[in-house]
Parts: C-alpha cells; sequence; structure tokens
C-alpha cells in the first residue's frame, strides 16, 4: 500500500487521502477507479486503443455492475 513513485499509493486513492496534481489534471487523471487501474496496470492497460484487455475489464466491470443493481434495486 505504499506509493510507488511516480505513482500514488492506489490505497490512498482508494480511502480519498491522494489529492491529484497539477498534472495529473492536465492529463485527466481523476481520482476513482480508472487512476486506481492506472496505478496498478497503466503500463499494460492505459492509453493503449482499442487493447483487448481494457474491453474485457469493461465487460466484467458492467456485468458486476448490473448484478450488483438487481440486487440493489430489484424489479
Amino acid at each position: 500500500m505504499t506509493e510507488q513513485k511516480p505513482k500514488p499509493s492506489s490505497h490512498d486513492v482508494m480511502v480519498g487521502l491522494y489529492v491529484p496534481t497539477e498534472a495529473d489534471v492536465a492529463a485527466n487523471r481523476t481520482v476513482g477507479f480508472g487512476l486506481v487501474t492506472n496505478i496498478i496496470n497503466g503500463g499494460l492497460e492505459c492509453g493503449i486503443p482499442n487493447d483487448a484487455r481494457v474491453m474485457i475489464g469493461l465487460v466484467i466491470s458492467k456485468d458486476m455492475l448490473d448484478c450488483l443493481m438487481s440486487i440493489l434495486n430489484p424489479t
């Protein structure tokens, strides 16, 4: 959970302790799930157009969100 410069600690991002720098804001790196993903796998998944790993991750995330929403808001 320790930062590895130049990346912040993913834990700090998740618990709201990280404040983006001007460079982060300029690069559209805002606090949230995307920044945590960038910290963990940024070199492998971020900034690569049409990367299959990114698309698979998006599909899985959407499926999990749909499942969670159906549990929280059954119709």
